[in-house]
């Protein structure tokens, strides 16, 4: 198990980390010796385990925010699967009732319909010429 040597407040301290997270561990002391000077600034004169403390808050903290817009995001994403999902359905649906529609007009030949029209000219030929 590797061992960091990281520096917060001004102090060293040696920890030991999972192989390949040294770099994850130098990244997080840096952020939390950054809060921590940031607080002596604020709390001139605090003991160092006060800075501490409330540093590790911090950091807890933001954190806790973090993961609360992380499951927000997840349930939003779950809310937009679900709505895409009923939209897919009622696209299927919009298909299914088009296509039954197709198939249940009748189909028109143009045989029978230029019959039809022939018919109907010849009757009008016939009241024009007995007029």
């Amino acid at each position: 198990m590797p061992h960091v040597s990281v520096r917060i407040n001004a102090r060293q301290y040696e920890v030991a980390c999972a192989e390949g997270e040294e770099e994850r561990l130098l990244a997080l002391a840096t952020d939390l010796d950054a809060c921590i000077l940031d607080l002596r600034k604020q709390i001139v004169g605090a003991p160092e385990i006060k800075l501490l403390v409330l540093g590790a808050l911090m950091m807890a903290d933001k954190a806790r925010e973090a993961t609360g817009r992380i499951e927000q995001a997840e349930m939003e994403a779950t809310r937009a699967r679900s709505e895409l999902q009923i939209l897919r359905q009622e696209l299927e649906a919009s298909r299914a009732e088009a296509a039954t529609r197709r198939a249940a007009q009748p189909e028109v030949r143009l045989e029978d319909l230029f019959s039809g029209l022939e018919t109907r000219i010849d009757g009008l030929a016939r009241k024009v010429a007995a007029a």
